[in-house]
């Protein structure tokens, strides 16, 4: 015969039962994380696991939504029991907790969530997509400029601007040596390990599935290019002569090269006439230097009426330009060729060395070799 169940204040329940059993106490849901209770409208980061205290025994129902239906949980071999985390700030969960005498403790609109990545950002560039472009000399390292690009993330969980790592992906084709301005594009990744300790919900930044590419972007880069100096040629009566092999000029066709860069002077002296070391050269802006790589001239017995001959010369970083610039001249032939015509071409590199350290050492010559003046 069944026990009748009074009403009460406290909420007694009595059941049919060979034994009477009453019971007050609502069943809790214990977060295994924290060691407390769940909260309505709580915040819970990654997979939420918890237990249910009650002496007797229970059902739990969850509801995801928008979306999800009610489903009855079941505990795993722990007695706990888990829900999976979402990726989106959107979704909510319900939870019902009933033990055997018809008490529920109900646990409503919680957020469950992942850590997730939003965007990346520059520091005081909040509002366009990272980086901002850089400028750097060629003296500067690339890898040590680009550290120091302040980039950080925003994740689900608004801790803020999160400073970060980032792994830095240098193009193959960057020459660090290239005296030749250089623009091109880095491509950055970000480095999420290790951010739960810097984020309120103490879990790492990570990416939600299908997103990997959030982690990633660029950062145009340009390297200065080195000095460049106007290389000037004179020409006189008596013949002319070119620099040949410049591949930049200015406005008005002045060549135009960069330090260690060779210079190639074709001189033509007209009919009857050879070259010796006196044409003008000029570099500018100071403080270069030309220094001319003295190249033997060929007899007068070996002279065409009208040769061409290469010459080079080296520019030489000074302190002060040299009184007087080194020079071709040409000159007068004194006698009549003795042989057959035969057409010369020589070069020599163009050096060009470090300034204030250097000091000349006097020229000298061979077996009829040139030999180029040392700068020690």
């Amino acid at each position: 015969m069944s026990t009748p169940k009074p009403k009460t204040s406290k909420g007694t329940a009595y059941v049919s039962t060979p034994k009477l059993i009453a019971d007050v106490e609502k069943p809790k849901a214990i977060n295994l994380s924290t060691g407390k209770e769940l909260e309505t409208d709580g915040e819970y980061w990654g997979d939420l696991r918890f237990r249910v205290e009650d002496a007797l025994p229970v059902k739990v129902w969850h509801e995801r939504y928008p979306g999800g239906n009610i489903e009855l949980m079941t505990p795993d071999e722990d007695g706990c029991y888990t829900i999976p985390a979402d990726y989106d700030v959107t979704l909510h969960h319900d939870i019902c907790i009933e033990d055997a005498c018809g008490n529920k403790t109900y646990y409503n609109d919680i957020d469950i969530l992942w850590n997730y990545l939003e965007v990346v950002r520059e520091k005081d560039y909040w509002d366009v997509q990272p980086a901002q472009p850089i400028r750097i000399s060629r003296e500067q390292d690339l890898q040590e400029e680009l550290s120091k690009v302040n980039i950080g993330v925003f994740a689900s969980d608004v801790t803020g601007f999160i400073p970060v790592d980032v792994s830095w992906e240098i193009p193959e084709d960057y020459d660090p040596q290239s005296p030749r301005e250089q623009t091109f594009t880095v491509l950055g990744t970000v480095i999420l390990e290790g951010t739960g300790a810097r984020c309120v919900s103490g879990l790492d930044v990570i990416t939600r599935p299908g997103e990997e590419w959030k982690k990633n972007f660029a950062i145009s880069v340009t390297v200065e290019g080195a000095p460049r100096y106007k290389v000037t040629t004179e020409d006189s009566a008596n013949g002319s002569v070119t620099v040949v092999n410049a591949t930049e000029t200015t406005e008005d066709g002045t060549p135009l090269f960069y330090k260690d860069e060779l210079v190639m002077l074709s001189i033509a002296p007209r009919r009857g006439l050879y070259a010796k070391q006196r044409c003008p050269l000029t570099v500018s802006p100071p403080p270069l230097r030309l220094e001319t790589i003295p190249i033997p001239s060929p007899s007068r017995r070996e002279m065409l009426p009208s040769p061409q001959h290469l010459k080079s010369a080296t520019i030489i970083p000074s302190l002060l330009m040299r009184a007087a610039a080194p020079s071709l001249r040409i000159c007068p032939r004194r006698s009549p060729p003795q042989c057959p015509p035969r057409r010369y071409c020589t070069a020599a590199s163009i050096i060009c060395r470090s300034a204030s350290l250097l000091r000349p050492k006097e020229s000298s010559s061979r077996r009829g070799k040139s030999v180029i003046r040392n700068m020690l």
